[in-house]
């Protein structure tokens, strides 16, 4: 019997994978089950023709067991009932007749409408206890809840009958070439794994990640496996000025478009059907993670050229959005609006931007060593995807992982769970549902890590908090840093002064002879070599001599007569044979008088993870170290400056992390406070 190649192997897993991400009919089950509670719930408010509409990923289908779901209150409300100002507003947005929709007004009068809808819900026992967030500042204001019956996650926005349209195309577009679902499904899992699916932390949202695969399918170096979208509403191209379906001051019926939509997609289906029938969805996900990080490069290293994905179009366009962006996806629908806004602007240093093209480049090294074989599946497959892989994808056990692996995973993800219940203890729900979510990350950040160590591997994993962390100890890790146009600033790094330069020469100087970083200081601590600094590499031998006599193994069918240990409990302080767990714990250095630079930034493992306190102090230049070190590692960093109000420097850094550093001046020193994403605050002070 001939025994698969490690590409068929590899193959043969990744298409489980998209398939244990397509929702079952017990899934949509429950998802419609809530929709009709919350419907039937919201009847009650003062409005009329009220419905509650899905949209996103529920619409799309592109959703799983564990996806939330997407709500939308659709209603109108008379004309009597306005205020003078609300009426002014609708009369120049160009509403008339004697009932205006709620999704016409603005966030601050949308706040209140859904504390009335959140009342409700409560009153008729809708969220589970202590579940109910309301995120009523947002660009798109929401309230969040779990639901009291099947604990799915439920966002509810004010829309209109416009707001389904986006997911609604991208069903379509499904149809169009079905290598697309495949892809998008393996893309979602991976960057949800990896940390880069997430607006909130300054990554893609799931939007702006699904243009990014289509454009990938429309711009394939191979041959397009998509047509460009404004082909699929219009015979021919309107210009550059016309007004997009969904911009301010359009006249189309959405309805009416989205029936030319759907006979198009059938003339595109069979142009693009057939397009990459042959090509491997391993294949196509290393060359969609290759391009895309191809991409990502050249707007670090060019930031000034604007390059813009436009899926509208499919094509490269320059972006027209009034302003430096850090990453350009121009929104099909709405030229204006450019989806990938939450990377941020380019007046900071696109660190966040940095992070995911370090996930990208790390993941082609992966794939393309799985495809050789000289990775074993086990460790693919485990850092592509984390531990959610054992519990979500069964046809996965045994043929890839361990029956007592996955045993081990299902008490991983229940301690999650657990660990994501609200203490109602806690001085306010809002606190208490904070202190619950910033405890299942860690927790699930814990166990995937655990898995990594058990099944001996020796890539790198990349996380925001350590890139950042890095980014402040070297710049230059951004691509194209050390041309000059890393930063935004069109050269603007190579014309510092040559004071500037010699410091960050001796500091590099200084972070050579010092410890490589947190991973390498947990896993020294675990007695296990460090992670290699490069992205992508093959485990190093001494990793594989160590699996091969790693003792009272578990063993993986996919890995032979290899064997492994079962990770320990993410949090006992070893973490399976490779790396041990960092302790939460606080450091306090202080230099004296002039002395060198505090050594608090030598040991920044218990801060980058656990997010205690460093305290960096000492007088003369060394507070100055200190509170850079302070500023680079912990998520509100304490330096004291010397006599010359260093404290600024450790402001500035820590606003870069998105968090505080106090620096106090010697002697007529200045306390300087950065505010998050680095907003500029400052405040005299004494000694």
């Amino acid at each position: 019997m001939d025994v698969p190649s490690a590409s068929a192997r590899l193959e043969a897993a990744l298409l489980d994978v998209a398939e244990a991400n397509k929702p079952t009919p017990r899934d949509l089950e429950k998802r419609l089950q809530v929709i009709q509670a919350v419907r039937s719930s919201l009847q009650e408010l003062p409005y009329v023709k009220i419905d509650v509409l899905p949209y996103g990923s529920f619409v799309s289908g592109f959703y799983k067991s564990s996806s939330d779901l997407d709500l939308a209150l659709v209603a109108s409300v008379h004309v009597n009932t306005l205020t003078p100002r609300q009426l002014n507003e609708m009369r120049r947005a160009g509403h008339s007749g004697d009932f205006v929709p709620l999704g016409a007004f603005d966030k601050t009068d949308k706040a209140p409408i859904l504390r009335k809808a959140a009342l409700l819900l409560r009153n008729r026992q809708i969220p589970r206890g202590y579940s109910m967030q309301y995120i009523l500042h947002a660009r798109v204001p929401i309230i969040n809840f779990k639901d009291a019956w099947h604990d799915i996650e439920c966002d509810l926005c004010i829309g209109d009958n416009t707001t389904a349209f986006k997911a609604s195309v991208m069903r379509q577009v499904a149809l169009i070439n079905p290598r697309f679902g495949g892809l998008f499904r393996l893309v979602k899992a991976w960057a949800k794994a990896h940390g880069i699916n997430n607006g909130a932390d300054s990554t893609f949202n799931s939007w702006c990640l699904g243009l990014v695969v289509i454009f990938y399918m429309q711009m394939r170096p191979a041959g397009a496996m998509l047509p460009s979208l404004v082909s699929l509403f219009y015979a021919e191209t309107p210009g550059p000025d016309a007004v997009r379906l969904l911009a301010l001051g359009s006249t189309v019926d959405v309805a009416v478009a989205h029936g030319v939509l759907e006979q198009r997609v059938r003339g595109a289906a069979a142009e693009f059907g057939h397009v990459g029938s042959d090509v491997s969805l391993s294949a196509l996900f290393t060359d969609f993670v290759n391009t895309t990080r191809f991409h990502l490069t050249e707007c670090l290293k060019s930031p000034e050229s604007l390059r813009c994905a436009s899926v509208w179009h499919g094509c490269l366009t320059v972006g027209k959005f009034g302003r430096a962006f850090a990453l350009m996806v121009e929104d099909p629908f709405d030229a204006s609006d450019n989806v990938a806004r939450t990377f941020g602007c380019l007046d900071m240093p696109p660190t966040s931007l940095g992070f995911v093209h370090s996930v990208f480049e790390a993941t082609g090294g992966v794939l393309a060593d799985a495809r050789d074989g000289q990775v074993d599946l086990d460790t693919a497959i485990a850092w592509l995807f984390g531990h959610w892989v054992l519990t979500e994808v069964p046809a996965l056990v045994p043929s890839v992982f361990s029956q007592e692996m996955a045993a081990w995973a299902a008490r991983e993800v229940q301690r999650a769970r657990e660990a994501e219940i609200p203490d109602r203890h806690t001085s306010t729900p809002q606190a208490a549902i904070a202190n619950a979510a910033n405890a299942a990350a860690r927790a699930a950040h814990d166990s995937f890590r655990a898995l990594l160590g058990a099944v001996q591997c020796n890539y790198p994993l990349p996380t925001l908090d350590d890139y950042r962390h890095a980014f402040l100890r070297n710049p230059d890790i951004l691509p194209g840093r050390a041309l000059g146009h890393g930063d935004g600033s069109g050269g603007a790094e190579a014309k510092k002064s040559s004071k500037g330069k010699k410091q960050r020469e001796k500091r590099a100087d200084k972070d050579k002879a010092a410890p490589a970083g947190a991973a390498d200081h947990a896993a020294a601590a675990a007695g296990a070599a460090p992670l290699p600094s490069s992205s992508g590499g093959p485990p190093a031998a001494a990793a594989d001599d160590a699996a091969d006599n790693a003792p009272a193994p578990a063993a993986s069918a996919a890995r032979g007569s290899r064997r492994h240990a079962l990770p320990a409990a993410a949090g006992s302080g070893v973490v399976g044979n490779s790396q041990g767990a960092r302790p939460r714990s606080q450091h306090t250095s202080s230099g004296g008088g002039g002395g060198a630079p505090a050594a608090a930034g030598d040991a920044p493992s218990a801060s980058v993870q656990g997010g205690a306190q460093l305290h960096g102090g000492g007088g003369g230049g060394g507070g100055k170290r200190g509170g850079r070190s302070g500023a680079q590692t912990a998520a509100h960093p304490v330096g004291s400056g010397g006599s010359q109000g260093n404290g600024k420097a450790a402001a500035a850094l820590a606003g870069v992390m998105g968090g505080m550093a106090i620096g106090g001046g010697g002697g007529g020193g200045k306390l300087k406070q950065a505010r998050p994403h680095g907003a500029k605050a400052a405040a005299n002070g004494a000694h």
